[in-house]
């Protein structure tokens, strides 16, 4: 009856969002999730349903962390504004960074998915001044830079530890994430750049060449939050090839893992954790309560960045650790506990020189896959 309710009381519904049924409790609401699915659909034709009430859904969903580069289907990063969690709590409330919440819309975006940013309204419906704050400054970026935003495709640079791109028409928009970059080198790519301007406001130089793109900005520009840096070309951006924002130092590399999923390495092994396909992933065998993924670099790398997407809302990277081999033993380089509201797409670390990385997954959910492991070296900065 509620869920009539919903569907002829309120709308037009663009979106309903379940939350709690996932492939594992189904089965115990038999026809349920299918009829009301059915429902919504005739009420709302054109609604979008998530995959979180007993059936596929219309997109994914990664939960308070963002998602591999998908153009092949659609996806959200659903997030908290608060460390809280999802609904509203008197206790003092700890809003999230904004530099926080905007690379997360960012990475999002710049991976071809959007952004949902939750909100726990108090009792009688208003927002916590706290919130308000927050949304506000959001707001107040988007105003300047919201053409990067609304209505783009991710790409035609895949997101990197310097930031990520968007794209629509003849243009393409550069997100430069790291405050102490004032040059960025873009890998070649197949078509003219006509010209270069920041949406922000102040001045951007370029220059092209058999070697890629060369931004130029001051770094005064690059401090109060992401840049945004237009760039105009003569193709349609959507269309161009994608290319690597930066070469993964794993590309291509031996790589081993603590188990495969029904010893499946075709399907399964963790070769796919690195072959830059969102669709392929490593799964590591459900019995095991710690699991891990080493990579050999095949001689000692300079690293200092790492990206890690899951494949499935249903499998969250929860608690692991990136570890290199120094003179024998395993060192830490970083290590995440539980699932943090605000876990960003890019880990930075102190950089390290080694031939030989591992990730340590701990406390995991039922299943523990990954479709997306990167690294990086460390920037040059200028």
């Amino acid at each position: 009856m509620q869920m009539l309710e919903l569907a002829e009381n309120y709308g037009p519904l663009s979106v309903h969002w379940f939350d709690g049924i996932g492939p594992a409790s189904a089965q115990k609401w038999k026809g349920t999730p299918k009829r009301v699915a059915t429902l919504l659909r005739k009420k709302h034709p054109h609604i979008m349903l998530n995959p979180r009430g007993g059936f596929p859904g219309d997109f994914k969903t990664t939960e308070k962390r963002v998602g591999a580069f998908n153009r092949d289907q659609p996806w959200e990063t659903c997030a908290t504004i608060t460390t809280a969690g999802w609904i509203y709590r008197d206790e003092e409330i700890v809003v999230r960074p904004f530099r926080e919440l905007l690379e997360q819309l960012i990475y999002s975006i710049g991976r071809d998915g959007n952004y949902l940013l939750n909100i726990g309204p108090r009792a009688d419906g208003t927002i916590d001044p706290k919130h308000a704050e927050r949304l506000l400054e959001i707001g107040g970026w988007l105003k300047e830079n919201g053409e990067a935003v609304y209505g783009t495709r991710g790409g035609p640079y895949t997101a990197a530890p310097w930031g990520a791109s968007t794209c629509k028409d003849k243009t393409f928009y550069a997100f430069i994430t790291d405050p102490s970059i004032g040059e960025l080198s873009l890998p070649p790519i197949d078509t003219k750049v006509q010209g270069v301007r920041m949406l922000a406001g102040g001045k951007a130089r370029f220059k092209q060449d058999s070697d890629g793109i060369h931004l130029s900005i001051s770094k005064e520009q690059n401090r109060k939050a992401a840049t945004v840096i237009a760039i105009a070309i003569d193709l349609p951006a959507l269309e161009l090839p994608l290319v690597a924002g930066q070469i993964s130092l794993a590309l291509n590399k031996t790589v081993t893992a603590s188990s495969t999923l029904k010893e499946d390495e075709e399907e399964y092994g963790p070769v796919k954790a690195i072959d830059s396909d969102p669709n392929s992933y490593w799964e590591a065998d459900q019995s095991e309560k710690e699991c891990w993924i080493e990579i050999d670099l095949g001689q000692p790398k300079w690293v200092g960045h790492a990206m890690l997407a899951q494949s499935s809302e249903w499998c969250p990277l929860n608690s692991f650790e990136i570890l290199y081999k120094k003179d024998g033993q395993w060192v830490s380089a970083i290590k995440r506990v539980g699932k943090a509201p605000g876990d960003p797409a890019v880990l930075s670390f102190t950089p390290f020189q080694s031939r030989y990385v591992k990730v340590l997954f701990s406390k995991r959910a039922v299943r523990l896959n990954l479709c997306d492991l990167q690294l990086f070296a460390p920037h040059t900065q200028k």
